[in-house]
C-alpha cells in the first residue's frame, strides 16, 4: 500500500514543519509543505496529492483563490481540500468537517495533531 500524500500550503513555516514531523511520525504518510501560496498549484500538479490542506489567509494568493484554481483543473476534481483558518469559530472535535467554507471542510488553527490526523483520515475515506 502506498503512503498517502498530503500537500500542505501554509505561509507559516514553523507550523508546516511541526505538522509534517507529527503526521509522518504518527502515520505512514508523506507530507509536502509549501510555504508560498503562489507555488500551490504547481506543487499539486507535480505531487498529485491525495489530500490538500490550505491555510485561508496567506499573502499573495489566499487559500480560497488557490482552492478555486485547483477545482477548475480536472486532475483535482475529486481531491479533498481542507481549509485551515485562525479566524473561524473554535472547533475541537473530529466531526468539524460538517462545517464548511466555500463548500470545503475546515479546521481552526491551532488544532491538535490527533484531531488533525483523524480528520485527514476521515476526509480520505470519503
Amino acid at each position: 500500500m502506498t503512503k498517502p500524500k498530503i500537500l500542505m500550503v501554509d505561509d507559516e513555516q514553523d507550523y508546516t514543519t511541526i505538522t509534517k514531523v507529527y503526521l509522518e511520525e504518527a502515520w505512514e504518510c508523506e507530507v509536502h509543505p509549501v510555504n508560498f501560496s503562489t507555488q500551490g498549484l504547481a506543487s499539486a500538479k507535480a505531487l498529485r496529492p491525495d489530500i490538500i490542506l490550505l491555510d485561508i489567509s496567506m499573502p499573495d494568493l489566499s487559500g480560497r483563490e488557490l482552492a478555486s484554481q485547483l477545482k477548475k483543473d480536472p486532475d483535482f476534481k475529486n481531491t479533498p481540500i481542507v481549509f485551515f483558518t485562525g479566524v473561524a469559530d473554535d472547533i475541537d472535535d473530529i466531526d468539524a468537517g460538517k462545517r464548511k467554507i466555500d463548500g470545503y471542510p475546515y479546521l481552526t488553527k491551532p488544532v491538535s495533531g490527533e484531531v488533525l490526523l483523524a480528520f485527514i483520515k476521515k476526509q480520505l475515506v470519503r
